[in-house]
């Protein structure tokens, strides 16, 4: 059972069985990706609606122990999580190290949750686009 998103057409559940709503957690959420024209391994993703970060390359992560953890997606089809670790990611500006993500390599893109991000102490800024 997956939770009440009302942007899909993939709930399975009503309104009212939502776990999610009860808890009094939002129900919109933001994603930004990177670049459409990156390779499948520098796509990323920041997600609001998740509630772990996913990545697609095991060599991210400088600890990773051997898990199985079934992940059902938006779309509603469901891929498997073959480890959990601290994946560091560099960016521009900072270097992230996210405790107790997942690896799939059947990912298509990395997955940043935005609240396991702002949970491990990091701010997100947005600055204008310079023209």
């Amino acid at each position: 059972m997956g939770w009440h998103n009302p942007l899909t057409k993939h709930t399975k559940h009503t309104k009212q069985e939502c776990s999610h709503l009860k808890l009094g957690k939002p129900t919109k959420s933001l994603m930004a990706s990177s670049s459409k024209d990156s390779p499948k391994h520098s796509n990323l993703i920041l997600d609001s609606g998740a509630t772990v970060s996913m990545f697609n390359n095991g060599k991210l992560f400088s600890s990773l122990t051997k898990s199985s953890k079934n992940i059902k997606l938006t779309n509603g089809s469901i891929i498997t999580a073959s480890g959990r670790g601290t994946p560091q990611i560099e960016l521009l500006l900072i270097n992230l190290k996210l405790k107790n993500s997942l690896y799939s390599a059947n990912l298509v893109f990395k997955l940043i949750s935005l609240g396991t991000l702002l949970s491990a102490n990091y701010s997100i800024h947005s600055f204008p686009k310079e023209s």
